[in-house]
């Protein structure tokens, strides 16, 4: 879930986020499916157990719930 305590429309955001399993969709309820990259997880998020960082970009309103699948 992302929200936005900023009370102003953001025209892009960008999301870095850690993940354990592949994804092959990331979908935002509010826009829709969106473009995003693939890289191999830093050695330090690797140690914590994660395998990829996923990169994406969205427009948030007020709030939205992004489903990575």
């Amino acid at each position: 879930m992302l929200a936005n305590f900023t009370y102003e429309p953001i025209p892009e955001l960008s999301v870095r986020l850690p993940v354990t399993k592949e994804v092959t969709t990331v979908r935002s309820l509010m826009k829709g499916e969106c473009k995003f990259t693939i890289e191999a997880a830093t050695e330090q998020l690797a140690a914590d157990g994660f395998s990829h960082l996923i990169q994406f970009k969205v427009e948030l309103g007020m709030n939205d719930i992004v489903v990575l699948e």
